[in-house]
C-alpha cells in the first residue's frame, strides 16, 4: 500500500512538474482558450495574443515557451515573428478547460436565477 501511495505521489509530482504551473492563472487559461476559439484556423503571434488578453509580452512569451515545451502549442517563425497554433493535444486540453469553466459558472447561474426571482415583487393577496 504505502509503495502504491509513493507511486501516486510521483505521478502527481510529475504532472505538477510538466503542467501544474501553466494553466491555473486566470490570464493564461484566457489566452489558452483564445487561441482555441479560432478552431486553429488563424495563427496567433505574440504581441497580438499579448495585446488581446492584457498579458504582458514576456510572461506570455515564457507561458507560450512552457506550451511548446510541453507540446501544447507549435511555433513556426517568419521572419522575427513567431507564430503561434495550438496542437492536437493542446486543443484537446482547451476543451478540457471550457468543460471546467462552463461547470464552474453553472451553480453560480442558476443561484443568480433563483435570487432575481425571490427579489420580483409578487402581487398582492386579496
Amino acid at each position: 500500500m504505502f509503495l502504491s501511495r509513493k507511486r501516486e505521489q510521483n505521478k502527481i509530482g510529475e504532472f505538477m512538474k510538466d503542467f501544474g504551473s501553466l494553466f491555473f492563472k486566470e490570464k493564461q487559461v484566457k489566452a489558452f482558450l483564445l487561441m482555441a476559439s479560432t478552431n486553429n484556423q488563424q495563427e496567433w503571434n505574440i504581441s497580438n495574443l499579448a495585446k488581446s488578453t492584457g498579458i504582458t509580452y514576456v510572461h506570455l512569451s515564457r507561458f507560450i515557451n512552457e506550451c511548446e515545451r510541453t507540446g501544447l502549442v507549435e511555433s513556426t517563425r517568419h521572419g522575427r515573428i513567431k507564430g503561434i497554433k495550438l496542437t492536437q493535444k493542446g486543443i484537446e486540453v482547451a476543451s478540457h478547460l471550457l468543460n471546467i469553466s462552463n461547470s464552474l459558472s453553472k451553480p453560480e447561474k442558476a443561484e443568480h436565477a433563483e435570487a432575481e426571482k425571490e427579489a420580483e415583487p409578487k402581487p398582492p393577496q386579496q
